[in-house]
């Protein structure tokens, strides 16, 4: 169990001690980290420049050094360079010739005091301009924030060259790849990235994950208009959705994710996702400013999203787009004038992955916060009572594979009642629920390879109106599925 990841501010040297001598290497999308394990039940995720120098001074494990993220700056460009320095060595005063970098990062130190001070910063505003029908939308980056990626793309090229001339300087020998200066240029354009591993990213939608059963189970398919694509591995890479669905109703999960047939979108869903990324791109911002945005704005980027699900979702007779796309604002409104704020994100849509009892897992994490604590964001019909099975399986799957992760959950429900409610419930991962991960993963994913896939009529979502594939589910096995 750990206490949290450990977090770099900039120009503020940090002594740790590794708990074992080597770092596990990530790969995530915006480039490579390293793993470590510290002294003190923590872990930090640094460059691989790091790891480097930790290896040239020979440190091992259990001993006390210091690792610095030093902001430089020269004229109008500034860029990152990480230091390491045992501590029994002296301390050298720096050279004429870094005098002026001395100075800016001092004056960097300056800033970041001020910033982490008592002077407040009010929440930065969207941009925002009106669609034909009225609606504020936000404006779209162009000109000057595609010229400033062209800016950091040379802003990153030239400190390649300037880290390998000083290299040649100290008899380092030390050369930068095309993906290094890449990842060095997102770095200097988010640096609230650089600390934490992104994985390699899910597909757009999770609940398409490509899984093929074996050909002895096609023995009769629905009529799919040539849409079926085959591959010979069977449940490779499972996820807490993906056994949920299957446990419920295995004909479901072959028709889902066996067969990738299109499942069609309902409102409840809908409005979910639409709500969940307007409260994810608050905390992607907060990574970084520290800040939450304006209420207004927020509710603005749910707006958005709502436009953009609406053409994708199947809404019954009954269901107003207004009056939902009016209740999602509600919604919003209130997480973010009483929760965000008590939220300390450490990393926000956290794509993770790791092996559970021999099994590979992965899923995506809401927020983590700097205490290690899972947050789960839900939109929900009902006041929820308790913490359901199905849902403390998943939580116990993200404990287990979430780097950093401690045990504690919290979920925020957003519950659209007339009058909406925000209901917190605070969990704790246990031995049991770590122990059920580990016997119905492998149990699960010998079930998926069998080919033996038998409908559940007696599940509370076999109806017409909560699956999307109850007609192939007919004609493949008789009966009738009810209409409700």
């Amino acid at each position: 169990m750990t206490n949290g990841i450990l977090r770099f501010n900039t120009n503020s040297p940090v002594e740790v001690a590794l708990r074992w001598d080597d770092g596990k290497r990530v790969e995530g999308r915006y480039g490579e980290q390293v793993m470590y394990s510290l002294e003190g039940d923590r872990v930090m995720y640094v460059p691989p420049v790091v790891a480097q120098q930790i290896r040239e001074l020979g440190i091992r494990a259990r001993e006390i050094f210091e690792i610095c993220k030093a902001e430089l700056r020269e004229e109008n460009k500034r860029w990152i360079e990480w230091r390491v320095r045992r501590i029994e060595e002296p301390r050298h005063p720096a050279s004429s010739g870094n005098v002026s970098e001395a100075a800016a990062a001092s004056s960097s130190n300056d800033a970041q005091n001020q910033r982490n001070g008592t002077t407040h910063q009010k929440p930065r505003p969207l941009d925002l301009h009106a669609s034909p029908d009225g609606t504020l939308l936000p404006v779209p980056v162009t000109g000057a924030g595609i010229t400033a990626m062209e800016l950091a793309m040379s802003g990153a090229a030239e400190v390649a060259q300037r880290v390998e001339s000083r290299a040649r300087m100290r008899n380092y020998s030390l050369q930068f790849t095309s993906e290094d200066i890449r990842a060095i240029r997102v770095q200097m354009t988010f640096p609230a990235l650089q600390d934490f591993p992104l994985l390699a990213p899910l597909p757009e939608n999770s609940s398409t994950e490509v899984i093929v059963a074996p050909e002895v189970a096609l023995t009769k398919l629905p009529a799919t208009n040539g849409a079926v694509a085959a591959k010979p591995e069977i449940a490779a890479v499972l996820s807490p959705s993906q056994v949920r669905c299957f446990f419920d109703c295995q004909a479901r999960w072959w028709f889902k994710y066996g067969l990738q047939l299109p499942e069609r979108k309902n409102s409840s869903l809908a409005l979910g996702l639409a709500v969940h990324h307007a409260l994810e791109v608050n905390f992607r911002e907060k990574l970084e400013t520290r800040e939450d945005l304006e209420t207004t704005g927020v509710v603005i980027v749910f707006r958005e999203a709502w436009m953009e699900q609406v053409p994708q979702t199947v809404f019954t007779p009954d269901e107003s787009q207004g009056d939902l796309r009016r209740l999602g604002e509600k919604l919003v409104a209130k997480y973010m004038d009483e929760v965000a704020p008590t939220v300390e994100p450490a990393a926000v849509e956290l794509d993770v992955q790791g092996e559970i009892a021999g099994v590979s897992v992965r899923g995506r994490v809401d927020v983590l916060d700097v205490e290690g604590r899972l947050i789960d964001f839900k939109t929900a019909s009902r006041r929820p009572s308790c913490v359901s099975p199905d849902y403390a399986f998943q939580l116990a799957t993200y404990r287990q594979i979430t780097p950093g992760a401690s045990g504690a959950v919290r979920i925020d429900s957003m519950v659209k009642t007339q009058t909406v409610q925000i209901v917190q419930q605070a969990y704790t991962v246990e031995q049991p629920d770590l122990r059920a991960t580990q016997v119905l993963y492998p149990m699960a994913q010998r079930a998926m390879g069998s080919g033996m896939y038998c409908p559940n009529r007696q599940s509370m979502l076999c109806s017409q109106k909560h699956c999307s594939f109850w007609k192939h589910c007919e004609e493949e096995f008789g009966g009738r599925v009810r209409s409700a």
